[in-house]
């Protein structure tokens, strides 16, 4: 019996089982590898190598390997893409991937090499349909300039373009270019203009970190997911007119650029706004009378100048992230349709929530800076009594503290005020610091929630 073990282990180590697989799945599994991989591949076999010459994904990416790795690497990969160059049969180059440092020689070349590829072989790219192009930047480097050429490989329905600077495109033939990314990117609100208006079928568009545009002009009537983020950069205004945009996601920065809807958008569904500026009391309002069909809603760290409301029939899902930058705030949330509510911050006293039936409430509540981690005043309970008895409405409820001690009510305070979530059915409840063996918790709970059927505590 062992000499048979001993020997179908023998024969099972010596089957290769990859070699057995057909070849249009070694052809995928090759397309996922870095195209260095993909050269050392071709040494297992004259099989391997005719699949490997007819990879259609390149890749090369300076971030992931050591300098003395990439200088070893850079003319292998130099040499296997001219020898795709120079081959005469289908399928061209589908997707290409390049992830560049800025301040080597040998970045220069590669950089001057692409350059070259799209300038002088673009025939080479005339199947590309995915590019991804990243170039590291620094303070004292300026962006790559970018041939125009790219606008001209109509068959592209990716673009990412990371580090680079973008100039002329007068002429842009994209027709079927579905995603468009733009980050670190040099150009200015022609050039973008010029971008989205020859891009008939753009569906999806990413704005991170948009260099030397201080107002910033998105239009385009193909758009349904659009994401703005000027995190860094000195954009002071955001106007975007899209009217089949669905999706909107804007991330301001610390210098609170201010956002303008153009034009109503009647088909946005979910919209999510992070360190958005509001210059009035009516600002969130009047943005939100121009999405009637709004059904997500996300704030994060937005600046109110004072009272907030939020009235909005057909929203389900509301999100309040972060500290509500504003000094005695008010804040009304009328949403008759609301099925969940997530709020991640500080206690808000003054917060009124209007709902309907809504099902679930998350809520994790932090202590501001000044105030003492596990000290607990007569303010902090009141205030959260108050606080609470918004989510009575609410079915379940999920409520995260740093310490027990933000939710053992006093006596007195149990004698004097009413329980703030009387008809809660459903309350589970996860404590940040270690949970000691008393009940005082549970007690203070099964007051604050007196007809609760599960009371779940981690």
């Amino acid at each position: 019996m062992n000499g048979a073990k001993e020997y179908h282990e023998r024969n099972a180590v010596q089957v290769d089982r990859i070699s057995e697989l057909p070849d249009h799945i070694i052809h995928h599994i090759l397309s996922l590898l870095p195209t260095i991989e993909v050269v050392r591949m071709c040494l297992v076999s004259k099989h391997w190598k005719r699949l490997c010459y007819k990879v259609t994904a390149l890749q090369f990416s300076e971030f992931s390997m050591g300098q003395n790795l990439t200088q070893r690497n850079f003319p292998t990969f130099l040499r296997f893409f001219n020898l795709l160059m120079t081959r005469d049969e289908e399928p061209l180059v589908s997707k290409l991937k390049l992830e560049l440092c800025s301040f080597t020689r040998r970045s220069i070349s590669l950089r001057s090499w692409f350059n070259f590829v799209l300038t002088n072989r673009s025939d080479v790219l005339a199947n590309l349909k995915e590019l991804d192009l990243c170039v590291e930047t620094s303070d004292c480097v300026e962006n790559h300039l970018l041939p125009e050429t790219v606008f001209r490989l109509r068959s592209l329905t990716l673009l990412r373009l990371c580090g680079v600077m973008l100039k002329g495109s007068e002429f842009v033939n994209l027709p079927y270019l579905k995603s468009l990314s733009l980050e670190n990117v040099q150009l200015d609100n022609q050039v973008l203009h010029n971008l989205l208006t020859s891009c008939s079928s753009l569906e999806n568009l990413l704005l991170k970190k948009i260099v030397d545009v201080w107002h910033l002009n998105v239009s385009s009537s193909s758009l349904t997911s659009l994401k703005i983020d000027t995190g860094g950069s000195f954009t002071s205004k955001v106007n975007v007119e899209a009217k089949n945009l669905q999706s909107f996601v804007f991330i301001g920065s610390f210098s609170y650029p201010s956002l303008k809807f153009l034009s109503p958008c009647e088909t946005i569904r979910d919209l999510s706004l992070c360190r958005a500026y509001f210059r009035n009391d009516k600002g969130l309002q009047s943005l939100l009378l121009k999405l009637p069909f709004l059904e997500s809603l996300a704030l994060d760290k937005c600046f109110f100048p004072g009272v907030v409301t939020i009235c909005s029939p057909h929203l389900r899902h509301f999100a309040f992230r972060g500290e509500i930058i504003s000094k005695g705030l008010e804040t009304t949330i009328d949403t008759p349709n609301l099925v969940s509510f997530s709020f991640e911050g500080y206690v808000e006293p003054k917060l009124s929530l209007i709902a309907s039936n809504p099902l679930k409430a998350s809520i994790k509540l932090y202590r501001r800076e000044f105030e003492c981690r596990d000290v607990y005043d007569t303010h902090w309970y009141s205030d959260l009594l108050n606080f609470l008895a918004n989510f009575d409405c609410f079915r379940n409820v999920n409520l995260q503290v740093i310490s027990e001690k933000a939710l053992v009510f006093p006596s007195q305070c149990r004698r004097l005020s009413r329980p703030p979530l009387p008809t809660l059915k459903h309350l589970k409840v996860k404590v940040m610091s270690p949970l000691s063996k008393n009940h005082d918790l549970r007690d203070a709970l099964f007051w604050a929630s007196p007809s609760l059927e599960t009371l779940l505590i981690e």
